[in-house]
Order: structure tokens, then sequence, then C-alpha cells
């Protein structure tokens, strides 16, 4: 459909406006970005705008359109002007719903959107500013926490609606307690952050007819982890683990990690791998497409988890048994000795005896990979995403 037609349809459908506080580069250089693609299911044209980082050429996948509307200029700058920024450009593209992640830069943008372009917008809060005051951060912005506090009180005031998802754990309960955002909260089962990119399902379902299900697969000590290597990730547990497995127990001498990302942290991890001389015991992949992670994924035996988001679910919908620490998002869906193995944070002589586990015990691998996928299967597939958007936007 192309031309007057595809004018028409757009017209006369519906198009989302995503305001994001990432820069452009940053996240194509993720190469997840593309999860809003899933958008597709429901509007005719969906539109992400990165706020932060220098001019990057509009790229276009399908209907779905990147944008950057970073200058270039330092941090303050590009705050300050940020909320200025932000409505000229929904004064541009006219967008018939406005969703934006970010409850601190937006809330008098808001006001703007809803009166002036008549837009309806909706707020998808992915972090809780208390919470992250009491992980020791002093602010977000640099503002003081009263001056972020106030911001964020505005934000859930002046939008439509407060979306969260079930399939984000805990959080939804979190929000549900806020006196401002639980009067216009809206907790669907899932929200399109969560998925993987739309090249992930249909490789996915490449290898799934190819027949690579884990549950055929013989028992080996192969362990993965994908993410970006940074240090708030902990992949020196993963490191840690390794060591402990090789040092603490005989068959273990042919464990292989793969650590499919890359990083900062990159140097520090390989200098750390040999220090414990584990160096040969561990593969570094570098940045690799979401279209290949499914074969990576298909590829190993146990899935480590120290603080991991959208490469969980990954491995969650490839069957791969999971061993992870217990932090704060996965409380809520990950139930441990029923869809995954749940430890301590910070505990990697614990992540390695679970390591262990599974591998002496065949029944509960096999129970693991069939209960996590099941789960997967409920929550993170477009599916469930199309029955969710309905449920909000329809």
């Amino acid at each position: 459909m192309t031309g007057a037609a595809e004018e028409k349809r757009d017209a006369l459908g519906r198009s989302l406006l995503l305001f994001s506080t990432a820069s452009a580069e940053d996240m194509l250089s993720k190469g997840n970005v593309w999860y809003v693609r899933h958008y597709e299911v429901f509007f005719d044209k969906v539109i992400i705008a990165f706020m932060f980082g220098n001019r990057h050429k509009e790229v276009t996948q399908g209907r779905t359109t990147l944008v950057s509307l970073g200058n270039g200029k330092g941090y303050w700058v590009q705050l300050l002007t940020l909320p200025y920024r932000a409505y000229l450009f929904a004064r541009s593209v006219k967008p018939t719903d406005v969703l934006t992640a970010d409850i601190l830069f937006y809330w008098w943008v808001f006001i703007l959107i809803r009166f002036m372009l008549k837009a309806k917008v909706w707020l998808m809060p992915v972090y809780s500013l208390e919470e992250i005051y009491r992980n020791g951060v002093r602010s977000m912005t640099g503002l003081p926490r009263w001056a972020e506090r106030l911001a964020s009180d505005m934000s859930f005031a002046t939008a439509d609606g407060v979306l969260a998802a079930t399939s984000c754990g805990s959080f939804a309960e979190s929000l549900a307690s806020h006196p401002i955002a639980s009067k216009k909260l809206i907790i669907t089962q899932t929200i399109a952050d969560v998925l993987p990119s739309v090249g992930f399902f249909n490789a996915l379902e490449k290898c799934l007819s190819d027949g690579e299900m884990m549950l055929k697969k013989p028992r080996k000590t192969r362990l993965i982890t994908v993410g970006r290597l940074h240090r708030e990730k902990m992949l020196e547990d993963l490191i840690r683990v390794v060591a402990f497995l090789k040092e603490k127990t005989a068959p273990h001498k042919g464990v292989i990690l793969t650590l499919v990302g890359e990083g900062p942290e990159r140097g520090f991890l390989e200098k750390l791998a040999k220090e414990l001389g584990v160096l040969d015991s561990v593969i570094f992949t570098g940045a690799v497409p979401n279209e290949e992670l499914p074969k990576y994924l298909f590829e190993a035996d146990v899935y480590l988890s120290p603080m991991t988001g959208t490469s969980l679910r990954e491995a969650a919908l490839c069957g791969l048994p999971i061993v992870a620490y217990d932090i704060d998002w996965v409380h809520g869906f990950l139930k441990h000795d029923e869809n995954a193995l749940l430890v301590p944070r910070g505990d990697y002589k614990e992540m390695a005896r679970q390591v262990s586990r599974l591998e002496e015990d065949g029944d509960l691998r096999a129970r693991l990979s069939r209960n996590i996928r099941d789960l997967a299967l409920h929550l993170w597939t477009p599916n469930a995403l199309k029955e969710s958007l309905r449920q909000v936007f329809g």
C-alpha cells in the first residue's frame, strides 16, 4: 500500500509517538530498539523520538520510524530544552497517542499535547524513584530529590493513563500504592517494551521448525548470558561461577560460559577470567544481531541471569533453564523450583551450586524448561501484546 492509499490509512487510523530520553546512537548500538515495531499490531504508524545525543538520520523498518532529536549540546542544555523540542516535534507529526516511560521531564508537554493537539498521553514508568533512592542513588538527574518527586507527581497527574504490566514482575504493585498514579493505573498482561524484537521472533520460529528444542539435548555444562557488558550487570559474578565450578567439582573441567554482548567492561572481565585461570572457559562473542540470538541460546544448556531483562525473556521463549539472582523485577513471575532457580543477589557460589543441581537432575531440567517456556508464551509474545494493547487503546 503506497501513495494516496497509504496517506488515507494513516489519516483514518491511529499513530503512536514514543519519547525516549536515550540517544539514537546508543539504542541502535544495543540492537534491541526494534521491539517498538510490535506496536504496529495496533497502530498504523509508530514514531520513536530520541531526545538526547547527536543528530542521526531517520531509520525506518516496516511502519516504524526512529528519529533523533538530540542537538549534540551538553547534557544540561539538552535537558532544559527537551520539553520545548518534544512539543514542537509532536505538533509537526500530530499523533493520536503519545507514550513515554520517563516520569520526570514531560509533564508540561503532556498538558500542551492533551489540550492543544487533542492527543491521548500515556505514561509507562519502568522505574520507581523511591526504589532508586533506596539503592543508594542520590539523584536521577542531578536535581534535588524533592524536585524529582514533584516532577514525577506532576507527570502522573497530567497523563491520561498510567500503564503497567503483570509481566514486569512486582512493579505494578508499587504503582498501585502511589497516591496519584493509582487513580489512573491500567494493569495489562504485557507491554511492548518487554518483548524481544520482531527479528528475534522470526529467527526463533525458524529454529523451532528445524527441531531445535532444549529437551532433546544431551546433558552438558554450557552456560550463557546475553547483554551489555556493563558493571551494573554483575557479569564478574558469572566469571567467578565458572572458577568455583572448575575448582570444586571435577566434572566441571569442561564448563564453558558464553558472554553474548559488548561493552566497556569487556577488558575487566577478560582480565578477571585470566587471573582466575578460566580465560579458556569463557567465550566473548561481541555484539550479536537479534536475529542470531536464538541460535546461541539453543546451543546452551543453562541461562545465567545476575541482572538481565529482555534477554532473560528471550531465553525463556527458547525453553532454556534459568538460574537467576532473586532481584525485585523478577518477583511475581519467576518462582523457585517451579520455572527457575533463584539465588540471593551476589551469591555466586550458590548460583554455581544450582548449576550443578541442574546438571545432576534431569527431571528438574525438564520441568523448568517446560514451565518457563509456557510462561513466556503466555506473557511475552506478539499475540499476548495485541490483547493488552486492545485493553489499553481499544
